[in-house]
């Protein structure tokens, strides 16, 4: 039977409850006030941040908690109004009985209620998020690298401590950045005040190819991990942002140069990010224990990260959002099949593809028609997957003229999302 709830809100009465529940999904070592201040700073009533409870009517005891995030992402050029869905936890004596789902499904209630097009979350497992519509988007690759392998560029000698008097500045640069980088997050004040507050261990550091300007072209936000939990010294590469080659070879040069101190450099980044072209030695750090890459004469060089996932929620909005590639006009029938949690089917739409955007039109039959999964049509949606390859392993099927499957792939071809920010 499943447990029914009220879905509520939370009042600053309820921080106790909320720090509780979240101490016992997430952190059982913490105690209840070690959680109420560091991660709720004592205060519930944050801005871009909506924090329900789940209330068991028949106990009227607090059961579970979740945590909407009101964001802004870009997209090819442009923001799009998202969510995030962060902190879903549920009471230890209560997990197993459909909790997770209810707060699921409150919050993708929400989402379609305000005609949100899109919300994202990073899963603990993709594949009980799937049964729900989200994809799974976001990739990351991370080199474990020795210092002694990256080049002392000169530009390294622009490098320089950051201050809160370059706080303008560095937000600008980031902003300029992700532009052109498709899921970076348009942060906003509260988004910045976690990136940029002090933790121990954690230092900044900026590019300035002019030292007589407050502007900066780079920076890197990176953190020293304890001795304890690695043989040998060594920082993770948390964020980096370089507008130019300069302010690119700025940031590895500094890092080439901390040699004598740090071993080993954790850089994290995008797919598509150069680093591994500019490395001296194309190989993880030989100080580190690996396993064998058991192909060839081969080594190990780097890891794949399956991050974030996303899901369309409102699909015509995100349709308003979106453009495209130019091309000939076309238009293509959808049948969107509904995720398995789901109780309403889709109806099947037509949309017109033409002079870069896409009009949702009268539904024909007449049109080439294809079907798939939500999860399949976000991964098509937003770059990560091509219809080519959904047609190869059968997960997308067509009814009339094919050559619809290449004209879509030209219109939705893009740069597939990547994310600095974690919730």
């Amino acid at each position: 039977m499943p447990i029914h709830l009220n879905i509520r809100l939370a009042t600053q009465d309820d921080l106790t409850e909320l720090a509780n529940l979240n101490r016992l999904a997430f952190s059982p070592q913490q105690t209840v006030e070690q959680i109420k201040a560091h991660w709720f700073h004592n205060q519930l009533d944050q801005p871009g941040r909506r924090r329900y409870l789940a209330i068991d009517l028949q106990t009227n005891l607090a059961v579970g908690a979740y945590t909407i995030l009101d964001l802004r992402v870009w997209f090819m050029g442009q923001t799009i109004p998202a969510t995030g869905v962060a902190g879903i936890c549920v009471a230890p004596h209560k997990r197993g009985q459909g909790i997770s789902k209810q707060l699921i499904e409150h919050g993708l209630n929400i989402g379609h209620a305000e005609h949100i097009p899109l919300t994202m979350l990073y899963p603990f497992h993709h594949g009980f998020y799937r049964q729900f519509g989200w994809a799974w988007v976001g990739q990351s690759h991370q080199y474990r690298i020795s210092s002694h392998h990256l080049p002392l560029y000169a530009q390294r000698n622009n490098i320089y401590p950051y201050n809160p008097l370059y706080r303008e500045s560095l937000t600008t640069t980031y902003e300029e950045a992700a532009v052109s980088h498709n899921g970076w997050l348009h942060r906003q004040d509260w988004q910045w005040n976690d990136c940029l507050r002090c933790i121990p261990g954690r230092e900044i550091y900026i590019y300035r190819g002019n030292p007589s300007h407050y502007s900066i072209e780079g920076y890197v936000i990176y953190q020293f991990l304890a001795q304890s939990n690695w043989s040998v010294p060594t920082v993770i590469v948390q964020e980096w942002v370089a507008l130019n080659m300069d302010a690119y070879k700025g940031i590895l040069g500094f890092f080439a140069a901390l040699r004598d101190q740090v071993s080993t450099i954790i850089w994290n980044t995008y797919p598509d990010d150069l680093f591994p072209n500019l490395l001296m030695e194309q190989r993880q750090n030989p100080q580190l224990q690996s396993s064998p890459f058991h192909f060839g004469l081969t080594h190990p060089l780097g890891k794949i990260g399956a991050g974030f996932m996303w899901r369309l929620v409102d699909i015509f909005a995100a349709m308003n959002y979106r453009p495209i590639s130019q091309g000939k006009a076309f238009q293509i029938t959808f049948r969107v099949i509904a995720p398995k949690s789901s109780q309403v089917p889709y109806d099947p739409f037509t949309v017109h593809f033409s002079e870069g955007r896409m009009h949702r039109v009268e539904t024909s039959f007449d049109s080439p028609q294809i079907t798939l999964s939500l999860e399949h049509l976000t991964q098509l949606f937003f770059g990560f997957r091509r219809v080519a390859q959904l047609k190869w392993t059968g997960e997308l099927q067509v009814e009339g003229n094919e050559n619809c499957l290449s004209q879509l792939d030209r219109a939705w071809t893009t740069s597939p999302p990547f994310c600095w920010d974690f919730f």
